[in-house]
């Protein structure tokens, strides 16, 4: 959904409004214990009456919150909270909507919620451009100020050797609490000249230099790395080099990495199944979607969906296609879809869907999403390093 500022402050508790705009003299003295909840127009024309530079400020840090004033939002504040030693998921639940969460937790806790935006926006970054590698040393990174630069210069020579861009590189790291190292670097892109108003109300054409991301999520008791990075395979193979000599330490050329590190051939079975631990709280996954690449004189790609009907795709497969045209034995599997549920105390239960192909899984790194990777190596299929 769009910012709009009156829809924003109609999602956001008065009580969270008035601790918001104390720190400002133009609130001083307005009667909040008069105003309704969404009652919103004499908040709103007093914003408006207070100096531009204030106005803007104000703005800003509402488009910030409305940016993770939903459901992926919350869980990137969980995961950003327990990233820094901090559960505040029993807080955030009690609140009445995602705004409200967003807004108390910029408040109360600006740190994770700095780290939440940064996390939110890597999530929503292109997954056809992540891709994960095995064959990497296991070990825990031993990481220093030096990496951070090192590794930042070390992408800013490449990209400018390559492109032409990339002269400025910011490296950001964090260690997660699901163990990953994860790694957020934004080259500088090509200038442009972007049309805008200036300080003095004209309209002008101001010089400006973007950024674009790669980001690298290490799993070092797993030996292997998610990378994203738009470009291609080569600049994947090229990045990963510079990740295993810098971040790594590796001194020679990197172990060769596994192209495909998910056996796509188990989605052959029909008879696949998927053993959970109770205390993991999966109550059921299927193989929702399957893509196929059919061969012979006539071939092509072919999707079955079971859409909303809450059965394996294998029983759609085996009540409408002809055994004596092909069967799973006779295709590639491209990709597939799953559906698992969470069973939650007290609550519905959580769905977690995702893609995988033979080089990419879609994961997120929520908890019930890390424990699903967890659980793909031990069904068989992600291959070992």
């Amino acid at each position: 959904m769009p910012y709009n500022p009156r829809s924003f402050l109609r999602q956001v508790p008065n009580a969270l409004q008035a601790r918001f705009f104390s720190r400002y003299d133009a609130f001083a003295g307005f009667v909040w214990s008069h105003l309704k909840e969404t009652q919103v127009e004499t908040v709103f024309e007093r914003w408006q009456q207070m100096p531009e530079a204030e106005r803007r400020q104000v703005g800003n840090v509402f488009r910030q919150v409305h940016s993770v004033a939903s459901s992926r939002g919350t869980r990137v504040l969980v995961e950003a909270a327990r990233d820094r030693g901090l559960e505040i998921a029993a807080d955030l639940g009690a609140r009445k909507n995602a705004y409200d969460r967003a807004f108390w937790c910029f408040l109360d806790h600006p740190e994770v919620f700095a780290d939440a935006r940064t996390l939110d926006h890597i999530e929503g970054l292109p997954k056809c451009s992540w891709e994960k590698r095995n064959g990497l040393p296991k070990k825990t990174i031993e990481f220093t100020d030096t990496t951070i630069s090192d590794l930042g210069r070390k992408i800013s020579e490449y990209y400018r050797a390559r492109d032409g861009r990339g002269e400025n590189c910011k490296v950001e790291y964090r260690r997660r609490s699901s163990g990953l190292d994860s790694f957020f670097a934004y080259p500088a892109d090509y200038v442009e000249e972007i049309l805008g108003y200036d300080e003095d109300g004209e309209l002008a054409q101001t010089p400006w230099s973007g950024a674009f991301e790669v980001a690298f999520n290490y799993a070092g008791a797993a030996g292997s790395v998610e990378l994203f990075a738009e470009g291609g395979r080569q600049v994947r193979d090229d990045l990963s080099d510079i990740f295993s000599e810098i971040v790594l330490r590796q001194d020679d050329k990197p172990v060769p990495l596994q192209a495909e590190p998910y056996d796509m051939e188990v989605f052959k079975n029909p008879a696949l199944a998927f053993p959970a631990d109770p205390v993991d709280r999966i109550v059921s996954v299927r193989v929702k979607t399957l893509r196929v690449r059919v061969h012979g004189r006539i071939g092509g790609q072919i999707t079955v969906d079971t859409g909303s009907a809450q059965i394996p795709v294998y029983d759609l497969i085996r009540a409408n296609f002809a055994e004596d045209k092909a069967t799973l034995r006779d295709v590639t599997i491209v990709e597939a879809t799953f559906q698992a549920q969470f069973e939650r105390s007290g609550k519905r239960k959580r769905s977690v869907v995702f893609k995988l192909s033979a080089s990419r899984c879609d994961l997120g790194d929520g908890v019930e999403e890390q424990i699903l990777r967890r659980y793909l190596k031990l069904w068989g299929i992600e291959r070992d390093a």
